[in-house]
């Protein structure tokens, strides 16, 4: 089911098409994976080089750079899915006026629903860091069009790591 999760979202957003063959979408499929920025991880040894790694830089910088997707709607991309989504409304209406913080500090309170889900399902600790966590929670973010479900969710850091170089590799062979 998460594999016709993310076809579903990668046909909704025209990265495949009807006509496409199979090794066709397969590649397409292999490409957006190995890309995507899942755990927000990519480049930040680099990003971070010369500062201090703390758990909140390591953090806020995850919560900045993570990818998060929402599977459009039926007829919709995914901008206009995000903008008319109920939910995302009313989370706006219960931050509305309020003091967000930066990512990664203590009391950040995410401006979007999105923020909120790259904010829940990132942690401080990472593979390339060694910042000590006692909070889990690193993982993908691909949620239906309501943003109520993360189809994504119970797949684990080292799973989207290992997965990731996986894609790259045989799309290098």
């Amino acid at each position: 089911t998460t594999l016709a999760a993310v076809l579903v979202y990668l046909y909704r957003t025209k990265a495949v098409g009807r006509r496409m063959g199979r090794v066709q979408v397969l590649s397409a499929f292999m490409r957006f994976w190995s890309t995507s920025d899942w755990l927000g991880e990519d480049g930040l040894e680099e990003s971070l080089k010369g500062t201090t790694m703390t758990p909140e830089s390591v953090l806020g910088r995850k919560i900045k750079w993570k990818r998060a997707c929402v599977i459009p709607a039926e007829g919709r991309n995914e901008s206009q899915t995000v903008r008319d989504c109920a939910q995302a409304a009313l989370y706006r209406e219960g931050v509305r006026g309020r003091d967000t913080g930066e990512p990664g500090t203590e009391g950040y309170v995410p401006p979007t629903l999105l923020d909120c889900y790259r904010a829940a399902y990132a942690s401080p600790s990472c593979a390339s860091a060694s910042v000590a966590s006692d909070r889990h929670g690193d993982g993908p973010v691909l949620l239906d069009p309501t943003m109520t479900v993360n189809y994504l969710g119970r797949l684990s850091a080292g799973f989207v790591r290992e997965s990731r170089d996986e894609a790259r590799a045989t799309l290098r062979a």
